[in-house]
Protein backbone atom coordinates (compact mmCIF):
# COMPACT_ATOMS: atom_id res chain seq x y z
CA UNK A 1 0.00 0.00 0.00
CA UNK A 2 1.32 3.51 -0.76
CA UNK A 3 2.39 5.93 2.06
CA UNK A 4 0.01 8.33 1.20
CA UNK A 5 -2.84 5.79 1.84
CA UNK A 6 -1.77 4.21 5.04
CA UNK A 7 -4.35 5.00 8.37
CA UNK A 8 -2.53 5.61 11.28
CA UNK A 9 -3.79 5.97 14.83
CA UNK A 10 -1.07 6.84 16.80
CA UNK A 11 -2.59 10.55 16.95
CA UNK A 12 -1.50 12.41 20.16
CA UNK A 13 -4.59 14.04 20.33
CA UNK A 14 -6.53 10.46 20.40
CA UNK A 15 -8.46 9.63 23.48
CA UNK A 16 -8.13 12.83 24.84
CA UNK A 17 -10.62 15.40 26.10
CA UNK A 18 -12.15 17.79 23.11
CA UNK A 19 -11.04 21.38 24.18
CA UNK A 20 -14.28 23.75 24.46
CA UNK A 21 -15.28 25.80 21.84
CA UNK A 22 -17.03 28.42 23.77
CA UNK A 23 -14.76 31.12 22.96
CA UNK A 24 -15.13 31.75 19.73
CA UNK A 25 -16.95 34.11 18.22
CA UNK A 26 -19.83 33.07 15.23
CA UNK A 27 -20.53 33.93 12.26
CA UNK A 28 -23.25 32.30 10.67
CA UNK A 29 -25.56 30.11 13.00
CA UNK A 30 -26.25 30.42 16.97
CA UNK A 31 -23.44 30.21 19.19
CA UNK A 32 -22.87 27.15 21.25
CA UNK A 33 -20.75 24.68 22.48
CA UNK A 34 -20.07 20.95 21.81
CA UNK A 35 -22.92 19.30 21.98
CA UNK A 36 -23.08 16.26 24.54
CA UNK A 37 -25.83 14.72 23.85
CA UNK A 38 -24.31 14.64 19.84
CA UNK A 39 -21.07 13.21 17.78
CA UNK A 40 -19.10 16.80 17.32
CA UNK A 41 -17.51 17.67 14.39
CA UNK A 42 -14.44 20.51 15.05
CA UNK A 43 -12.86 21.84 11.36
CA UNK A 44 -10.65 24.37 10.90
CA UNK A 45 -10.45 26.43 8.02
CA UNK A 46 -7.95 29.72 6.73
CA UNK A 47 -9.31 32.21 4.38
CA UNK A 48 -5.46 32.31 3.22
CA UNK A 49 -5.16 28.58 1.58
CA UNK A 50 -7.43 29.19 -1.26
CA UNK A 51 -6.36 25.85 -2.74
CA UNK A 52 -8.09 24.21 0.29
CA UNK A 53 -11.36 25.87 -0.71
CA UNK A 54 -12.88 22.47 -1.82
CA UNK A 55 -12.85 21.32 1.21
CA UNK A 56 -14.83 23.62 2.31
CA UNK A 57 -17.84 22.49 0.09
CA UNK A 58 -17.36 19.06 0.65
CA UNK A 59 -17.82 19.37 4.28
CA UNK A 60 -21.06 21.20 3.40
CA UNK A 61 -21.96 17.71 1.16
CA UNK A 62 -21.24 15.91 4.69
CA UNK A 63 -22.74 18.39 6.99
CA UNK A 64 -25.98 18.30 5.00
CA UNK A 65 -25.98 14.10 5.40
CA UNK A 66 -25.08 14.09 9.31
CA UNK A 67 -26.50 16.90 10.53
CA UNK A 68 -29.34 15.69 12.17
CA UNK A 69 -27.33 13.41 14.50
CA UNK A 70 -23.92 15.31 14.55
CA UNK A 71 -22.85 18.55 15.53
CA UNK A 72 -20.61 20.43 13.00
CA UNK A 73 -18.54 23.85 14.17
CA UNK A 74 -15.96 25.29 11.83
CA UNK A 75 -13.46 27.85 12.68
CA UNK A 76 -11.33 30.32 10.69
CA UNK A 77 -8.12 30.99 11.73
CA UNK A 78 -7.48 34.14 10.22
CA UNK A 79 -6.10 36.98 12.30
CA UNK A 80 -9.27 39.92 11.14
CA UNK A 81 -12.67 39.40 12.07
CA UNK A 82 -13.69 41.63 9.00
CA UNK A 83 -11.95 39.03 6.42
CA UNK A 84 -13.55 36.60 8.20
CA UNK A 85 -17.21 37.55 8.19
CA UNK A 86 -16.66 38.87 4.20
CA UNK A 87 -15.23 35.94 3.74
CA UNK A 88 -18.37 33.61 5.44
CA UNK A 89 -20.71 36.03 3.62
CA UNK A 90 -19.59 35.39 0.31
CA UNK A 91 -19.43 31.88 0.75
CA UNK A 92 -23.23 31.53 1.59
CA UNK A 93 -23.80 33.77 -1.25
CA UNK A 94 -22.10 31.76 -3.76
CA UNK A 95 -19.77 34.70 -4.68
CA UNK A 96 -16.62 31.75 -3.66
CA UNK A 97 -16.00 29.94 -6.55
CA UNK A 98 -13.82 27.31 -8.40
CA UNK A 99 -11.77 29.67 -11.11
CA UNK A 100 -11.92 26.74 -13.47
CA UNK A 101 -14.87 25.40 -13.05
CA UNK A 102 -17.40 28.20 -11.52
CA UNK A 103 -18.68 25.87 -9.04
CA UNK A 104 -19.59 27.41 -6.15
CA UNK A 105 -17.59 26.69 -2.94
CA UNK A 106 -20.36 26.54 -0.45
CA UNK A 107 -20.42 26.96 3.66
CA UNK A 108 -23.89 26.40 5.10
CA UNK A 109 -22.57 24.82 8.49
CA UNK A 110 -22.64 26.85 11.37
CA UNK A 111 -18.90 29.03 11.70
CA UNK A 112 -16.64 31.07 14.03
CA UNK A 113 -13.88 33.11 14.36
CA UNK A 114 -10.97 32.51 16.80
CA UNK A 115 -9.94 35.25 17.75
CA UNK A 116 -5.81 35.23 18.91
CA UNK A 117 -6.06 31.52 17.82
CA UNK A 118 -7.17 30.78 21.38
CA UNK A 119 -9.39 27.59 20.65
CA UNK A 120 -7.26 26.70 17.69
CA UNK A 121 -3.84 26.46 20.34
CA UNK A 122 -5.94 24.25 23.03
CA UNK A 123 -6.23 21.91 19.89
CA UNK A 124 -2.60 22.44 18.65
CA UNK A 125 -1.65 21.47 22.37
CA UNK A 126 -3.68 18.71 22.50
CA UNK A 127 -2.45 17.64 19.44
CA UNK A 128 1.27 17.26 20.53
CA UNK A 129 1.64 21.02 19.91
CA UNK A 130 1.22 20.60 15.83
CA UNK A 131 -1.15 21.39 13.79
CA UNK A 132 -2.24 23.69 10.42
CA UNK A 133 -5.70 24.61 9.51
CA UNK A 134 -8.18 22.46 7.37
CA UNK A 135 -8.03 20.12 9.88
CA UNK A 136 -10.82 18.27 11.08
CA UNK A 137 -11.51 16.45 14.38
CA UNK A 138 -14.66 14.06 15.68
CA UNK A 139 -15.53 13.87 19.07
CA UNK A 140 -17.88 11.41 20.72
CA UNK A 141 -20.37 11.63 23.20
CA UNK A 142 -17.95 11.33 25.99
CA UNK A 143 -16.14 14.16 24.54
CA UNK A 144 -13.10 12.38 23.49
CA UNK A 145 -11.47 12.88 20.04
CA UNK A 146 -11.51 9.83 18.24
CA UNK A 147 -10.28 10.82 14.71
CA UNK A 148 -8.08 13.84 13.23
CA UNK A 149 -7.93 14.33 9.91
CA UNK A 150 -5.56 16.86 7.11
CA UNK A 151 -6.69 17.64 4.10
CA UNK A 152 -5.24 19.64 1.55
CA UNK A 153 -5.58 21.06 -1.73
CA UNK A 154 -4.44 17.34 -3.50
CA UNK A 155 -6.02 15.21 -0.71
CA UNK A 156 -9.08 16.65 0.00
CA UNK A 157 -12.33 15.25 1.94
CA UNK A 158 -13.57 12.96 -0.44
CA UNK A 159 -10.27 11.27 -1.22
CA UNK A 160 -9.83 10.55 2.77
CA UNK A 161 -11.95 8.20 5.35
CA UNK A 162 -13.20 10.72 7.49
CA UNK A 163 -16.79 10.34 6.45
CA UNK A 164 -16.23 6.75 6.61
CA UNK A 165 -15.29 7.34 10.29
CA UNK A 166 -17.67 9.87 11.36
CA UNK A 167 -20.75 7.19 10.64
CA UNK A 168 -18.56 4.70 12.42
CA UNK A 169 -18.73 6.35 15.87
CA UNK A 170 -22.20 5.52 16.63
CA UNK A 171 -21.16 1.90 16.42
CA UNK A 172 -17.69 2.50 18.50
CA UNK A 173 -19.40 3.87 21.21
CA UNK A 174 -22.20 1.10 21.45
CA UNK A 175 -18.84 -1.15 21.35
CA UNK A 176 -17.58 0.47 24.21
CA UNK A 177 -20.30 0.82 26.02
CA UNK A 178 -21.33 -3.31 25.73
CA UNK A 179 -17.32 -3.70 26.75
CA UNK A 180 -17.97 -1.55 30.17
CA UNK A 181 -21.04 -3.61 30.47
CA UNK A 182 -19.12 -6.55 30.47
CA UNK A 183 -16.83 -5.04 32.68
CA UNK A 184 -19.38 -4.16 35.29
CA UNK A 185 -20.84 -7.49 35.44
CA UNK A 186 -17.61 -9.63 35.71
CA UNK A 187 -16.58 -7.03 38.67
CA UNK A 188 -20.29 -7.79 40.53
CA UNK A 189 -19.60 -11.15 39.46
CA UNK A 190 -16.30 -11.62 41.34
CA UNK A 191 -17.26 -9.65 44.67
CA UNK A 192 -20.74 -11.94 44.73
CA UNK A 193 -18.74 -15.11 44.14
CA UNK A 194 -17.57 -15.50 47.66
CA UNK A 195 -21.09 -14.74 48.81
CA UNK A 196 -22.84 -17.36 46.82
CA UNK A 197 -19.94 -20.11 47.70
CA UNK A 198 -20.89 -19.58 51.65
CA UNK A 199 -24.56 -20.13 50.54
CA UNK A 200 -24.13 -23.02 48.40
CA UNK A 201 -22.27 -24.28 51.42
CA UNK A 202 -24.62 -23.98 53.49
CA UNK A 203 -27.06 -25.59 51.24
CA UNK A 204 -24.62 -28.65 50.74
CA UNK A 205 -24.83 -29.14 54.56
CA UNK A 206 -28.39 -29.82 54.16
CA UNK A 207 -29.95 -31.73 51.26
CA UNK A 208 -30.26 -31.16 47.83
CA UNK A 209 -33.18 -32.29 45.56
CA UNK A 210 -32.21 -34.24 42.68
CA UNK A 211 -33.83 -36.21 39.53
CA UNK A 212 -32.28 -39.62 38.79
CA UNK A 213 -33.05 -41.30 34.95
CA UNK A 214 -36.83 -41.89 35.07
CA UNK A 215 -37.22 -41.00 38.64
CA UNK A 216 -39.47 -38.42 40.92
CA UNK A 217 -37.47 -35.70 42.53
CA UNK A 218 -36.10 -37.41 45.45
CA UNK A 219 -34.19 -36.11 48.49
CA UNK A 220 -30.55 -36.81 48.93
CA UNK A 221 -28.63 -35.92 51.99
CA UNK A 222 -25.25 -34.49 51.18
Amino acid sequence: MADEYKTYDDDKCIGKTAPSVELVQFLQGPKKDLDPSKVNVVYFLTKMEKGAYQNNDEMTDIFNKHKDSVSFTAIMTDPELDTCDKFVKKSANGEITDLNTGKPYRIEYPIAWDEGKKTYNMYKTANGGVLSPYQAFIIDKSGKIVWRQQVVQKYPFATTDFEAQLANVPALEKNQRQVRHRGLRQRRGRQLLPARRRRGHAVARHAVLRRGPGQRLRRQGI
